[in-house]
């Protein structure tokens, strides 16, 4: 497996919203210990939004497509974590302060499922929790994005909204 590096990401408009953007990646394949190249199956993946909201399709579309023009690939970007001492809820909530992930509602599902699915792979930047991209291919079409947006469950409550909220 490889990760690729740069500098932290910034905000940019898509689909009429302020949303993080990934940093560039380069294309080099580089290696540093402090990230984790076997990711536990059990690992939960967050994504800030309702995967099943049909709003969210096109802003995912969107979100593939600037990263793609960026170099990147087609990818989405999520939050991953993986902590057995701590309760589901507790590792959401962690996710979602590291990732900072200010939406009211958050979609889970965990590595397993997203790799099981063998279209898609996960590429943490750091050790975990931290931001994580999904890679969706070579190709971008409503399709795959539907078929990753299917294997989230319902959305959850964000369980850190109120702190992201209190800042503004």
């Amino acid at each position: 497996m490889s990760f690729r590096f740069s500098s932290p990401g910034r905000c940019a408009p898509v689909a009429g919203q302020l949303v993080f953007l990934p940093p560039p990646r380069s294309h080099a394949t580089d290696y540093t210990p402090d990230v984790p190249t076997d990711l536990p199956r059990d690992a939960l993946v967050v994504r800030g939004g309702d995967p099943h909201d049909p709003e969210n399709l096109r802003r995912m579309m969107e979100q593939a497509q600037v990263s793609f023009d960026e170099g990147e690939g087609y990818v989405l970007s999520s939050g991953i974590g993986c902590d057995p001492s701590k309760s589901r809820a507790e590792l959401i909530a962690e996710i979602a302060t590291v990732c900072k992930l200010p939406q009211s509602r958050l979609a889970v599902t965990t590595v397993g499922q997203v790799v099981d699915a063998e279209v898609f792979s996960v590429h943490p930047d750091g050790p975990l929790p931290s931001h994580a991209n999904i890679d969706l291919g070579s190709e971008l079409s409503e399709d795959v994005v539907k078929e990753l947006t299917g294997l989230f469950g319902p959305a959850e409550d964000n369980p850190v909204y109120l702190q992201f909220r209190r800042r503004r």
